[in-house]
């Protein structure tokens, strides 16, 4: 989950402290005396939450540099750039499994995003109980060094997610380049792709000819996919992960209709038309978000909830895309103004009932995911005998 945002504090705090020591394992003054000769000074700002070359979390400190030529100030900038990724990598990728370049074998690309490409490979030396696996491999694209710090942070905070309904994380492979990451193999793809397969509409190529496709997917397993997304959401805010981008396209589907969160990037470029671009690079999923992140850009557990509520009509209409008749400036206003989505035809009032709980304007009068898990299960046990279903 690229973006997922985590309380890093603690593990940013290790870093920090690290900057005064010079570099970790080595000689301490070495990086040290490249900083010697230029003069800086930290001074008291409001709008930053840690101070460089000191290790006290939270200060309110920026860096001032007193420097002669923007030659000297790229060197500082680098040198401090540069300590920080190998204090990091020191404290940071300690736990984190590193799996040796020999023993991945890529089989096949599956897609392709802004970060690299990921791929299907077959991993060596993974499971204790077999020989090789197949797995999911992200390969990094961009060489740079703030590109490396954000895989590395990336990792840390991926290692820490296990849980059954998050995609498993398997470790990094870091000698060398491309920079690469290990993922589990969800042999089904991406839910939106699987929704839009086993709808009504659904058409396949037999010889040739289009045919209706079989398997349409059924009110119980509708609510089993939904359950089980909740599921994982319910441990990620137990964990005080937001993930800023839940919807079909970053949950992935496995054997036997097992669903997981998980993203690995590729949507923004797979699904380019579910996101609205501003500012010329940032891209918003404005049709899954409640107006609090179009508005002001706050993201919480809360805005996670109200993206739930558009992953359940996105299933209960097999993969349509919310306000699929509307301009991105017009969900905009939509959603501003205080409209939602209707309900689907095959979609049941119960459920319907939960969706609108996920769209309450004020935040904290949304339900809770908790909750919201606590209904769908419900639902899932006594589906399709009492459920009212429109038509």
């Amino acid at each position: 989950m690229a973006e997922a945002v985590r309380n890093e504090s603690a593990g940013r705090a290790g870093a920090q402290a690290a900057h005064a020591k010079g570099l970790r394992g080595g000689d301490p003054g070495a990086l040290a005396s490249d900083l010697e000769p230029i003069r800086y000074k930290a001074e008291e700002s409001e709008d930053q939450g840690r101070r460089h070359g000191e290790g006290e979390p939270g200060n309110k400190h920026v860096l001032s540099c007193y420097l002669k030529g923007d030659e000297e100030k790229r060197r500082f900038r680098f040198l401090l750039d540069l300590r920080e990724l190998i204090d990091f990598k020191a404290d940071g990728m300690s736990h984190v499994q590193h799996i040796k370049r020999r023993d991945i074998v890529l089989k096949r690309e599956l897609g392709e995003g802004a970060f690299g490409k990921v791929f299907l490979a077959e991993c060596y030396n993974l499971s204790p109980t077999k020989d090789k696996m197949l797995v999911a491999v992200k390969a990094l694209k961009d060489p740079t060094l703030a590109a490396r710090k954000d895989f590395q942070r990336e990792a840390e905070l991926l290692t820490n997610l296990q849980h059954e309904h998050i995609v498993k994380f398997y470790g990094v492979c870091g000698d060398g380049d491309p920079l690469i990451m290990v993922f589990e193999y969800m042999k089904h793809g991406d839910l939106n792709k699987f929704l839009r397969a086993h709808g009504p509409d659904a058409m396949i190529l037999v010889d040739g000819q289009p045919r209706q496709a079989k398997g349409e997917l059924g009110l119980s397993q509708m609510l089993h996919i939904a359950s089980q997304i909740a599921s994982g959401m319910v441990y990620l805010a137990s964990q005080h992960f937001v993930h800023r981008d839940l919807a079909t396209r970053n949950c992935l589907v496995g054997a036997n209709l097992l669903v997981k969160i998980g993203d690995f990037g590729m949507s923004r470029d797979v699904y380019s038309t579910d996101y609205y671009r501003v500012g010329g690079h940032t891209m918003l999923p404005i049709r899954w978000m409640p107006p609090e992140s179009i508005m002001y850009r706050k993201f919480t557990t809360e805005s996670d909830v109200w993206s739930f509520g558009v992953i359940l009509w996105e299933i209960f209409t097999y993969g349509k895309q919310p306000w699929f008749q509307l301009s991105n400036t017009e969900v905009i206003e939509c959603i501003t103004q205080g409209r939602v989505l209707e309900r689907p035809r095959v979609c049941p009032k119960e459920v319907y009932d939960v969706m609108l709980g996920c769209w309450q304007r004020e935040p904290q009068q949304r339900l809770n995911i908790k909750e919201i898990y606590k209904v769908l299960h419900a639902l899932g046990k006594a589906a399709p005998i009492y459920l009212d279903i429109l038509g």
